[in-house]
């Protein structure tokens, strides 16, 4: 887990850095606490944000103000699936986990992203083999 230190490492970095495109990634960096402001300090220094999700932690009540965050700041989603069904998703991910993913698809398509409004949202497919 990033801690505070870490993120004001990262945001002064890419302050002096000035990058094209910060990729944020990880296990989940949408459990981070610090991710808001992790994304509110790059803003101002990164003309792209994008943020890799499997999508059930934005359906986590703890984290559902992340949709909005992303809408507001502008940050690119890329969405993984390990399939499109619900049993080769829940078989990687638990059960529920598909319902939950297509759930936040829903609440993403909500907020804008992928209706052609400026908010782009990717979607990584990785099928298992034989899917």
């Amino acid at each position: 887990m990033m801690g505070p230190d870490t993120v004001d490492a990262c945001i002064e970095l890419a302050s002096a850095l000035s990058p094209v495109l910060v990729d944020i990634t990880g296990g989940a960096p949408e459990l981070n606490p610090d991710l808001p402001r992790l994304i509110a300090g790059l803003r101002d220094a990164v003309p792209q944000l994008r943020i890799r999700t499997n999508l059930t932690a934005l359906r986590s009540p703890a984290h559902g103000r992340l949709i909005d965050l992303f809408a507001e700041q502008k940050v690119r989603v890329l969405a993984s699936l390990p399939g499109a069904t619900a049993p080769v998703v829940d078989s990687q991910r638990g059960v529920g986990a598909f319902a939950e993913s297509i759930e936040a698809l829903r609440s993403l398509n909500g907020r804008g992203y992928g209706n052609g409004d400026g908010l782009l949202l990717d979607i990584a497919y990785n099928p298992p083999l034989g899917e």
